[in-house]
């Protein structure tokens, strides 16, 4: 298993055991290793998944306010 792998592994049982402050120190680590243009990139395209994301409650149109009771 590689570093990034056990890193991955620890977050896991970081948050099963409710531990978030040593789950954000593995995630930290994780993202740490990832090469800079990749990340470059993952924040251009990360605006437009999220975009993309139904909005919780939401199935079809009308939506929000618009939504007869």
């Amino acid at each position: 298993m590689g570093d990034r792998e056990q890193l991955l592994q620890r977050a896991r049982l970081a948050e099963q055991a409710e531990r978030y402050d040593d789950m954000a120190s593995a995630m930290k680590a994780v993202i740490g290793k990832i090469p800079l243009s990749v990340l470059v990139e993952a924040t251009h395209l990360l605006p437009h998944g999220l975009g993309a994301l139904p909005t919780p409650g939401c199935s079809s149109f009308p939506c929000g306010g618009d939504r007869a009771q």
